[in-house]
C-alpha cells in the first residue's frame, strides 16, 4: 500500500520519520506515526511518481546530530567529521546517484510558510551506507575560526553557537535495497532556518555544503537555498544547482550539476560577476546547452574549464529556454565563488620569499661571526700559563670508587686534565702522585687534607658514576665520596658562590650516585662529558665570554664562548677516554636490557650515547682492565681476588698497626672529625 503525495502549490511539513512520529499513550509502544514510517528511526522512500512508500523494514537512520541532541554525533563531532572515500561522486563520466530538492516548509506550529524546506534524495538500489552533513556555509552563521578571533576585537563577536550542521547516517539492507530500482531514500529533515535568541531566522539564499559518502564514494558539493517566494509561480519544489566543490578547489574547474527536472529544450548558462557590492553585476561567459533526455540520473554535468576568471566574487546562472524563449523568471543560481586578487597574492608570496632570505641571510652572517669571534678567540691553555695570563689549577675529584671501568677513566681524564688543559694537580683516590697510599695512609686524613688544600683557590668537582646496579665489585674505601663531601660542606656555600664547584657525567652515569650534599642547582647544571668538554673546561679555567661586536664596548655583548683548543680530545689521552667511555656504555646498555621487563611484541636495540649523542652500536666482547694504580698503592694480597668476595661481606684492611680505621670514629679527635 502507498500514499500519494498531491504535489500542488501549497506548503507541506518535514515527511521524515523522526519529526513526523509523535508520542502517544494510545499506541502499544508510545509513538503514533503516520503510514509510511514504523517509528523514529524509519526511512522515507519516494519513486519517480512523488510516491511515498509505506515503512520498510532493513533500513535505519542510526543517528541525526540535530534531532534531540543526539549522543552519538555530537555538534563537534559532527564538524570535524571527515568524508573521503576510494572514488569520488560524480568524477569523469559518472552520473550523479543523487540530486538535492527545495519546498516550501512550514512547520505544523507556524501560521504561515517563511521558510524553505531542504529534501535530500538518494537512489536507492545497491546502496547499503550513506552518510552526509548538510552545513550552512554563512559566515554569520557558521564562522570560520579565523574569523571568529577576528571578531573577538569587535563589538559584535561571532560566537558560533548558531552553526549547527546535520550529520546523518543510514543503513540499508542490501537484500532491500536491491529490491528498491527506480526509488529514492528521501530525507528532508532540514530546513532553511536556524534559531538566533529563540527566533527562527530564515537562511534562504545562503549558501549550504552538501558532504557525502555512499559505501566507499564521497564528495563535497556547494548549492544556494532559493528564496520561498520562488514557489508563487506555482511549483510545489525546485531542484538545486550543485557545484562540485572538489573540482574547483583542487583544479580549477567549475562543473555544475543541473537539475533535469526543470522544464526546459535548453540551458542557458551564465557566469556573472559582482561589482560594487553586488549593485552592478557584469556577464563574463554565456553559453547554451542542450537538455539531456535520456540520462539515468536527475542531475546533468556542465563543466567550465576553459574560464580565466580574475579576482573577484562570482556566480553561475542557470536559466530554462523553452521553445526559443528564456524563462527568466524560473532561473537558479549557484553558491557564490570568490575568487582571490592573484596581483596581491604574488606581490605577498614575493614579499614573503624576500623576506626569508633576509632572516636566512641574517641568520648566516650571526653565524658566520659568531664561529669567526670563537676561532679568533680560541684558547691554549699551556701559552697563556706559559704567558703569565692564566693560573695553573687544582681539582678535588669526588666519585664513586666501586666500578673498575669508571675509576679508570677518571684517571684517564685527570691525566689529560694535567697534560694538556692547564690543571697542574687532581686530587684523586686512585691519582699516581696525589692519590691514599702515595703520602698518606690513612683514607679520613686524605679526604681532609685534599679539602684543605681546594678550600680557598682549588676547585671540587663532583663526577657521577655508573648504574650501582653495574658494580659488581666492593670499594676498598667504601663510602669515600660521602665522607670528602662531608668535609667539604663547610666550604661549599662560599666555592659555590665563587664558581669553583661542578658536577659532570658521562653518558652512562646515574645521578643518584652524587652524594646528597650537593645542591640540587649544581646537579640540575651538570656538564655532559665529552659532549659539553668545552663548556666544562671554560668554566674550570675561568675564561671570559669574547664580545660578539668589537664596536659595541658593551659588556651585553660579551656573549660567546671561547674555544678551548683541547676540548676535543683530539691529543694524547683523549682517544682513549672516548673508548673506554664508549666500553662501559655498552655494558651499561646490556645491563639495563638484562633487567628490563621482558615483552613478546618487542626486540630489544641496543642504543648507546658516544659523544652526547645516540647512535646505533653493534654487540663486541671487550675485557676489563685491571686498574694498575690501585694495586700498586695498596700492595696487599686480600685486594687481588676482591672480584671473588660475596656482595654482603666488607672488605677489611689493616693499613698499619694501632692506627685508627675510617669505620672506629671514636678515639679521634673531635677537632678533626669537625
Amino acid at each position: 500500500m502507498t500514499l500519494l503525495l498531491s504535489y500542488v502549490t501549497a506548503t507541506r511539513d518535514r515527511t521524515c520519520c523522526s519529526y513526523t512520529c509523535k508520542s502517544s499513550i494510545d499506541s502499544e509502544d508510545g509513538v503514533t506515526c503516520p503510514e509510511w514510517c514504523h517509528g523514529h528511526d524509519s526511512c522515507v522512500f519516494r519513486n519517480n511518481s512523488g510516491l511515498v512508500s509505506p515503512g520498510i523494514d532493513g533500513c535505519k537512520v542510526n543517528y541525526d546530530s540535530k534531532y534531540k541532541n543526539s549522543v552519538m554525533m555530537t555538534r563537534e563531532k559532527c564538524l570535524e567529521e571527515s568524508f573521503l572515500g576510494q572514488t569520488q561522486l560524480g568524477s569523469g563520466l559518472q552520473s550523479l546517484p543523487f540530486h538535492v530538492v527545495a519546498y516550501p516548509f512550514k512547520d505544523s506550529n507556524q501560521f504561515e510558510s517563511h521558510f524553505t524546506g531542504i529534501d535530500l534524495r538518494y537512489q536507492a538500489d545497491n546502496l547499503g551506507e550513506l552518510k552526509f552533513r548538510i552545513k550552512n556555509t554563512n559566515n554569520k552563521v557558521c564562522p570560520s575560526k579565523e574569523d571568529q578571533e577576528e571578531a573577538k576585537k569587535s563589538d559584535m563577536p561571532l560566537d558560533g553557537t548558531t552553526c549547527k550542521p546535520r550529520c546523518v547516517e543510514i543503513n540499508l539492507n542490501s537484500s532491500v535495497s536491491s529490491n528498491l530500482r527506480g526509488s529514492y531514500l528521501s530525507y528532508d529533515c532540514e530546513a532553511g532556518f536556524y534559531v538566533q535568541r529563540n527566533n527562527w531566522v530564515s537562511s534562504s539564499l545562503h549558501d549550504y555544503q552538501l558532504s557525502i559518502c555512499a559505501d566507499s564514494s564521497c564528495g563535497n558539493f556547494l548549492f544556494q537555498l532559493p528564496d520561498v517566494n520562488i514557489f508563487s509561480l506555482g511549483m510545489d519544489e525546485v531542484g538545486l544547482i550543485l557545484l562540485d566543490e572538489n573540482q574547483y578547489e583542487r583544479n580549477d574547474i567549475i562543473v555544475l550539476w543541473i537539475p533535469t527536472m526543470i522544464v526546459a529544450d535548453q540551458f542557458n548558462i551564465e557566469v556573472l560577476r559582482m561589482i560594487d557590492n553586488e549593485t552592478d553585476i557584469e556577464t563574463v561567459h554565456s553559453e547554451n546547452v542542450t537538455k539531456e533526455t535520456t540520462t539515468v540520473s536527475y542531475m546533468q554535468r556542465i563543466t567550465l574549464s576553459s574560464l580565466s576568471l580574475s579576482s573577484g566574487r562570482y556566480q553561475a546562472k542557470v536559466t530554462p529556454i523553452v521553445s526559443g524563449k528564456m524563462k527568466t523568471d524560473r532561473a537558479l543560481l549557484s553558491v557564490y565563488l570568490n575568487r582571490p586578487n592573484y596581483s596581491q597574492r604574488a606581490l605577498a608570496a614575493v614579499t614573503a620569499v624576500l623576506f626569508t632570505v633576509l632572516i636566512v641571510g641574517v641568520i648566516l652572517s650571526l653565524y658566520k661571526q659568531w664561529q669567526a669571534v670563537a676561532e679568533q678567540g680560541a684558547v691554549e691553555p699551556g701559552a697563556l700559563i706559559s704567558a703569565g695570563r692564566m693560573k695553573y689549577q687544582s681539582v678535588l675529584i669526588i666519585t664513586p670508587l666501586d666500578n673498575p671501568d669508571h675509576v679508570e677513566i677518571v684517571q684517564l681524564l685527570c691525566r689529560y686534565l694535567k697534560d694538556w688543559c692547564g690543571v697542574d694537580t687532581t686530587y684523586f683516590a686512585f691519582d699516581e702522585t696525589t692519590g691514599i697510599g702515595v703520602s698518606q695512609n690513612d683514607p679520613w686524613k686524605w679526604c681532609q687534607e685534599t679539602g684543605d688544600k681546594v678550600k680557598d683557590s682549588g676547585h671540587v668537582v663532583y663526577i657521577a658514576g655508573p648504574d650501582p646496579g653495574l658494580s659488581k665489585n666492593i670499594s676498598i674505601f667504601p663510602n669515600l665520596e660521602d665522607n670528602q663531601a662531608f668535609v667539604t660542606t663547610r666550604h661549599m656555600q662560599t666555592m659555590d658562590r665563587e664558581g669553583r664547584v661542578l658536577v659532570t657525567k658521562f653518558a652512562y652515569s646515574s645521578m643518584k650516585t652524587i652524594p646528597k650534599e650537593v645542591p640540587e642547582h649544581l646537579k640540575s647544571s651538570s656538564y655532559i662529558l665529552p659532549k659539553q668538554m668545552n663548556e666544562f673546561l671554560v668554566h674550570l679555567l675561568g675564561v671570559k665570554k669574547k664580545a660578539f661586536c668589537s664596536l659595541l664596548p658593551f659588556d651585553t655583548c660579551h656573549i660567546v664562548k671561547p674555544e678551548i683548543k683541547p676540548s676535543n680530545l683530539s691529543r694524547s689521552g683523549g682517544e682513549e677516554i672516548l673508548t673506554r667511555v664508549h666500553e662501559l656504555c655498552l655494558k651499561d646498555t646490556k645491563h639495563k636490557q638484562a633487567h628490563a621487563p621482558s615483552s613478546p611484541n618487542k626486540v630489544a636495540e641496543a642504543s648507546i650515547i658516544k659523544n652526547g649523542a645516540s647512535i646505533g652500536l653493534h654487540e663486541k666482547t671487550i675485557k676489563d682492565s685491571q686498574n694498575v694504580a690501585e694495586t700498586s698503592a695498596l700492595l696487599t694480597k686480600e685486594i687481588e681476588n676482591f672480584n671473588s668476595l660475596e656482595s654482603d661481606k666488607t672488605l677489611k684492611i689493616d693499613l698499619e698497626p694501632n692506627l685508627p680505621s675510617v669505620k672506629q670514629m671514636n678515639e679521634r679527635d673531635r677537632l678533626d672529625v669537625e
